[in-house]
């Protein structure tokens, strides 16, 4: 399915509600202001799993070691694997600061497991 694709009688608001929730989330855990928001339509596109999905793809501060090294503007590029444990944490804060954001904007009654 594609972006397209999608009813926006039914769907559109759903974008709309959690992109800058999560946006918000990701860049208060992991720590940086700059991130791009990426969806791709299409395998052309690079599109590979078939449902509307977005990236939000955090962008650290220029680092002296890097500062001469191109970074690439949709996730490949200067990055580093995470093992298993500091992801299992990372989102145990995720968790923790959405539930936070959704207490901010008075939606702490959303349903779904997080």
């Amino acid at each position: 399915m594609r972006i397209a694709q999608l009813d926006s009688n039914t769907s559109s608001s759903t974008p709309g509600f959690w992109l800058p929730l999560l946006a918000r989330t990701v860049a208060k855990v992991v720590g940086v202001t700059d991130y791009n928001i990426v969806q791709n339509n299409g395998a052309r596109a690079a599109q590979v799993v078939p449902h509307v999905h977005f990236h939000i793809i955090p962008r650290p501060e220029t680092m002296p070691e890097v500062k001469n090294m191109s970074w690439t503007v949709f996730g490949r590029g200067q990055r580093e694997e995470m093992d298993e444990e500091k992801g299992v944490k990372i989102a145990r804060k995720m968790r923790r600061v959405l539930r936070e954001e959704l207490r901010r904007v008075g939606k702490e009654d959303v349903k779904g497991k997080l």
